[in-house]
């Protein structure tokens, strides 16, 4: 007989004895999902302690108790099932994102500790899933809207078992899997002008660097693609600056080293702080570290 036993995820002493109960009387775990959501959604300013606390919970205190108890080799995978929303973001969901940004982190340490360990941030599932079960046609219309695109259930199977695939302990592969962004020529998705999803943009690079000339009349896109150094293209992207975000870039490197590390995005700064201060990088692929960089600073004024 098939039993299903329950759980507080949130109560370590509770998840502690269902461990115990499992694993005396069932064959050992060979593989750990994450799976525990609770959505109560809020804008920022109306967001309590309370409301946060629901969110968070589940997601955060139930991965550390669960980390706790599988803190050795002894798993084939660990999955966390994280959002969609924690790479794009979503209005009234900072919690949510936060939570499972948590969790992607964690299982990111996991991995660095020679354990188990990856996170996939699911988008919408036709047909199955919160979306489809909770949110009506208008609901579901903004988010098709704002660049989210619905996966099969057949696809989620594929996504969950990728994940479980590379969450071995030493695997190469990454430890996060992001799918349910929508790819085509439409620029009012709201993370079309995000530089860090600029390779998914389909149709040109424009719709991220902009379109706008130089004063010698030369579209951006065809300068950078003219460079030959770091240094020329650090020019060329300077000239389009306003005078703050200039007088940012002009700082010395230790300086825009603790900018960045103080923004949301230094994870993607540092390395390209690293290059500038020491050895030239790549052109091919420099223009668009560095439009990282200058983005990352002109946004480190309103807090992330």
């Amino acid at each position: 007989m098939l039993t299903k036993p329950s759980s507080d995820i949130t109560n370590r002493d509770a998840v502690r004895s269902l461990h115990k109960k499992i694993t005396e009387s069932l064959p050992p775990i060979a593989g750990v999902a994450q799976g525990a959501m609770v959505l109560d959604d809020a804008m920022f300013p109306d967001l309590d302690l309370a409301s946060y606390h629901k969110v968070s919970r589940p997601k955060v205190e139930g991965s550390l108790w669960l980390d706790e108890l599988f803190s050795e080799d002894s798993l084939d995978w660990f999955v966390f099932f994280s959002s969609i929303t924690y790479v794009t973001g979503n209005a009234g969901q900072s919690a949510y994102a936060a939570s499972n940004g948590f969790m992607t982190s964690l299982a990111e340490q996991r991995r660095r500790r020679g354990l188990a360990g990856s996170a996939m941030n699911i988008g919408v599932i036709m047909g199955n899933g919160y979306v489809s079960r909770e949110l009506n046609l208008d609901q579901q219309a903004y988010l098709y809207r704002v660049g989210h695109w619905w996966m099969s259930e057949q696809d989620f199977h594929q996504l969950f078992a990728e994940c479980v695939l590379a969450s071995k302990p030493g695997s190469i592969d990454t430890s996060e899997f992001i799918t349910g962004l929508r790819l085509d020529n439409d620029d009012q998705k709201n993370w079309i002008e995000n530089p860090i999803f600029q390779h998914l943009v389909s149709n040109s690079v424009d719709a991220v660097v902009g379109t706008s000339k130089t004063k010698s009349g030369v579209m951006i896109k065809a300068q950078l693609e003219e460079a030959t150094s770091e240094e020329m293209v650090f020019e060329i992207l300077k000239g389009e600056l306003g005078p703050s975000q200039k007088h940012r870039l002009n700082e010395p490197c230790a300086n825009l080293q603790q900018t960045a590390s103080s923004t949301s995005c230094r994870w993607y700064c540092k390395p390209i702080l690293a290059r500038r201060c020491s050895k030239p990088a790549r052109t091919s692929s420099a223009w668009i570290h560095l439009w990282l960089l200058i983005s990352a600073l002109g946004s480190s004024r309103s807090p992330g």
